[in-house]
């Protein structure tokens, strides 16, 4: 996902919700330095300097590519808005990784 300017947390919430519907799958996981407006969406605008989120389907790992391809990098709507599904090679995020979700 890339913003013209710091990320905020409506915009962080607006692309796990179109997300969530291309992809079929009520759990996002969002990778990168702008995944910490999930927890602190007031965060300082230093750590929001980034305007890209990756994003992945949790139960539908397999699902990131039409994430991508409906809303991200490459997409139509690159202009007004860009996310980028996720994909990890296996399928699923790294073990030690998986407790943290």
């Amino acid at each position: 996902m890339i913003f013209s300017s710091a990320m905020r947390r409506s915009e962080l919430e607006h692309v796990i919700r179109a997300s969530s519907a291309i992809s079929e799958d009520n759990e996002i996981i969002a990778i990168g330095s702008q995944a910490i407006l999930g927890q602190f969406p007031d965060a300082p605008v230093e750590l929001l300097r980034s305007n890209e989120l990756d994003v992945m389907p949790k139960n539908k790992p397999e699902r990131s590519i039409v994430v991508d391809g409906a809303i991200g990098e490459l997409s139509a709507i690159l202009r007004a808005w860009c996310r980028c599904g996720y994909s990890c090679s296996s399928g699923r995020v790294a073990g030690a990784l998986d407790s943290r979700l």
